[in-house]
C-alpha cells in the first residue's frame, strides 16, 4: 500500500536470494513488511487497565506540512452512530487491520503534538522493530478501508496496560498514541500494539522492542517444499508478525527479516499456508542464516553465510 522499491543495501523488510555463486552482505534495518499477524500465540488477559485513551483519527492526506497541523478543535464534537456487530469473529473486519508502531522522543502529552506525529509518520510509513534509546511516546497507526468498531490494547511483555474504548473507526484510519502517565520514557520490553473487534476478533500486531537494536536475519528454506508464510515473534510477547512471500519461498530460497536482538519464537507455514509445519526459538545475529528445517527436529542453528546471488532482489513495504 505503501509503495514499492528497488533493493538497495538496507533492507527494510525481505529479499529474496537463491543460492548460487558470489556473497550477499546485508546492513542493518529498522522496518519490517509485515502482514496480518493474526495467529496470536494466547489469549491475552482480560486485566482491566487503570487509565484510557483517547484514540487520534488519522486526518486526510493534505499537501500541509506536519509542522503546520492545527491543533485539535476543543469545542462540541458531533456523535458518530455505531455500526451493528458483526455476526462472528471470522467476518469481523478487525481481523483485515495492519497496525504500524512509530516512535518518538519526547512524551508528547499535548494533543496537538500528537496529532503532528501521526500526520509525519503516516507521511513516511515504516514498521518500528526495535530502538535502543527509550522513546518518551508510542503511536499506533492503524489504516481503515470502511467504517469499522474496534477498541485497542496496548501490551507490554504479553500484559495490558493501556486500552482505548470501543468506537466508530472510519476511512482512512485512526493513530493511538500512548504516553505514560508521569511523562517517563518507556522502560525496555516487547510492545504490541492491536486492535479488537466486538466479536473478540483481532487484528494484526505492531510490535516494537525498546532496548534493543534491530537486525537481519536470513531464513533459508532448506526443506522439500515451498514456503508461503513465517510467523516470528518476540519471546516475551503474546502476537506473532506474519512475512508472507510475494511468492512460494522454493527449497534453497531465502527470506531476510528484520527482527530485534532478543528470543524470537518462529512458525513457518506451508503453500497454502493452513498449517505450520516447522517451529522453533532462535536467538538472532546479524547476518547469519537461519536453516527453517532440520532432520533431528532440534532447533535450528545459526550459519554463516553461504555462498549466494540476487535473482530477484525488491523490498515492498505493505499495510
Amino acid at each position: 500500500m505503501w509503495g514499492e522499491q528497488a533493493a538497495s543495501p538496507t533492507v527494510n523488510g525481505r529479499l529474496r536470494v537463491r543460492a548460487a555463486g558470489g556473497v550477499v552482505l546485508v546492513a542493518v534495518a529498522a522496518s519490517l513488511v509485515s502482514g496480518p499477524a493474526r495467529a496470536g500465540r494466547s489469549p491475552a488477559p482480560n486485566a482491566a487497565p487503570t487509565t484510557t485513551l483517547v484514540p487520534t483519527t488519522i486526518p486526510p492526506p493534505t499537501s500541509t506540512a506536519p509542522s503546520t497541523v492545527a491543533a485539535v478543535p476543543t469545542g462540541p464534537t458531533t456523535t458518530v452512530a455505531p455500526l451493528p456487530a458483526p455476526e462472528n469473529e471470522s467476518v469481523d473486519p478487525v481481523r483485515l487491520l495492519v497496525p504500524s508502531i512509530t516512535v518518538v522522543a519526547e512524551a508528547l502529552t499535548d494533543e496537538a503534538d500528537r496529532q503532528t506525529a501521526i500526520v509525519t509518520a503516516l507521511a513516511a510509513p515504516s514498521h518500528t522493530v526495535a530502538v535502543e534509546a527509550a522513546p518518551g511516546t508510542l503511536c499506533a497507526l492503524v489504516p481503515v478501508a470502511a467504517p469499522l468498531m474496534a477498541e485497542g490494547r496496548w501490551e507490554r511483555n504479553g500484559q495490558p496496560v493501556r486500552t482505548t474504548p470501543e468506537q466508530r473507526r472510519d476511512p482512512p484510519g485512526y493513530g493511538d498514541c500512548f504516553t505514560n502517565d508521569n511523562g517517563e520514557a518507556f522502560s525496555d520490553g516487547v510492545y504490541q500494539y492491536v486492535a479488537i473487534g466486538p466479536t473478540g476478533a483481532t487484528s494484526g500486531a505492531a510490535t516494537v522492542v525498546v532496548g534493543s537494536e534491530p537486525l537481519v536475519a536470513w531464513f533459508v528454506n532448506n526443506g522439500d517444499e515451498p514456503v508461503c508464510l513465517v510467523l516470528v515473534s518476540p519471546e516475551p510477547a503474546d502476537f506473532y508478525e506474519a512475512n508472507d512471500t510475494d511468492s512460494p519461498l522454493l527449497p534453497g530460497e531465502a527470506i531476510a527479516i528484520t527482527l530485534a536482538d532478543v528470543d524470537h519464537d518462529v512458525r513457518v507455514f506451508g503453500c497454502p499456508p493452513d498449517e505450520a509445519v516447522a517451529s522453533f526459538q532462535i536467538a538472532p545475529e546479524p547476518q547469519i542464516y537461519v536453516e527453517m528445517f532440520d532432520a533431528d527436529d532440534e532447533p535450528p542453528a545459526p550459519t554463516s553465510l553461504p555462498p549466494t546471488s540476487v535473482a530477484a532482489a525488491t523490498t515492498t513495504t505493505t499495510t
